[in-house]
């Protein structure tokens, strides 16, 4: 059993917009007290894959 994957990335606006084309549910948020970003997207199967990086 999976509950997620995590994958760091650079261009945030880049893989907004991409992310954004796909029609997948996503959720936007930064972890507090540091400078990560995160963006979780479900996919099929309820696999969620999550998304890292440095604001």
């Amino acid at each position: 059993m999976i509950n997620h994957v995590a994958f760091a990335f650079y261009e945030r606006d880049v893989v907004l917009k991409h992310i954004e084309t796909t029609g997948y549910r996503f959720e936007h948020d930064t972890i507090p007290a540091t400078d990560i970003g995160q963006i979780f997207v479900y996919g099929p199967g309820g696999i969620r894959i999550e998304l890292q990086y440095r604001c």
